[in-house]
């Protein structure tokens, strides 16, 4: 295995003890050191950014879906909507004029 993977199966472990000693022993020395590195000014910071940031982008990308499921749906129902050229049809017009006497009734 590669040293990041280690260190990522280090970190998993590292939380679930964690969590579990929290759960059984809420006041002990695991849950007060949580509670001052969470409650670190530069720790809620950060984490204010990074929550700013995701649901910036997940706003973003559900735009994106959504536009996507609409272009699909339009297609589905009225065929392609998006053309590159638009369609010219040839049109001769023809003058009619009318009758010089109109037909009595």
């Amino acid at each position: 295995m590669g040293k990041k993977m280690l260190a990522l199966i280090g970190i998993g472990a590292g939380y679930v003890l964690a969590r579990k000693e929290m759960r059984e022993n809420p006041e002990g020395p695991v849950a007060t050191v949580v509670d001052k590195v969470t409650g670190h000014p530069s720790v809620v910071k950060a984490k204010e950014q990074t929550k700013a940031k995701a649901s910036h982008t997940i706003r973003k990308q559900g735009e994106a879906v959504t536009d996507k499921v609409a272009d699909m749906v339009k297609d589905r129902l009225f065929g392609a909507t998006t053309k590159t050229e638009p369609d010219y049809v040839d049109v001769h017009v023809e003058e009619v004029t009318p009758p010089q006497n109109p037909p009595a009734c």
